[in-house]
């Protein structure tokens, strides 16, 4: 079970910033020698999701004050992503694929499965390409923003709809807690 963009919307619509707890899993990106490997995370993360693309803008502006002790000038840069024009926080890509598009405020719970195995995360990086698994290591960093010239500690991530199992926010739970080895055939 996911939880549609319908249900998103009519928590999260233009005129509704807010705060949710979101869980889904996600296949993890394999190197190509184990690539026939089922390597999995299961994820639960508090997350702010905007209504606005201005919404978007004042917290990294607020970050970014808050690491340099100065506000920056600060515009959001086009990306290949599809706003909703009803909620900045579900967009679509160019494939089509309709997606969360959310700031991580602090990680609650992370588990890594190969297969309905659970093994940690230093062992999962261990089947990753190397790229994803330096991102997975290193995660919480500030980012630099080249085209502005800011740092701030905005980290936005992207999370297919079809991967939600729950979002819980402004009083409401959308979708429902399943264990992860029940997900797993």
């Amino acid at each position: 079970m996911s939880v549609s963009k319908e249900e998103i919307k009519s928590l999260f619509s233009s005129s509704n910033n807010g705060f949710a707890t979101v869980e889904y899993i996600t296949k993890l990106k394999t190197a190509a020698a184990h690539k026939h490997l089922p390597l999995f995370k299961h994820s639960v993360i508090q997350v702010q999701l905007f209504s606005t693309e201005t919404a978007y803008e004042t917290a990294v502006k607020n970050s970014a004050e808050k690491l340099s002790g100065e506000k920056p000038e600060f515009k959001k840069s086009t990306n290949h992503f599809t706003h909703d024009p009803e909620c900045y926080s579900i967009v679509t890509g160019a494939n089509g694929n309709e997606m969360l598009y959310c700031r991580v405020i602090r990680p609650l719970k992370s588990e890594f499965f190969l297969g309905k195995d659970l093994i940690s995360m230093e062992n999962a990086a261990l089947y990753m390409t190397p790229s994803e698994a330096k991102k997975m290591l290193t995660a919480g960093e500030p980012t630099h923003n080249k085209t502005n010239d800011v740092v701030h500690g905005v980290v936005i991530r992207t999370i297919s709809l079809s991967n939600l199992k729950r979002v819980a926010g402004k009083g409401q739970e959308l979708g429902e807690h399943v264990p992860f080895q029940s997900e797993v055939a």
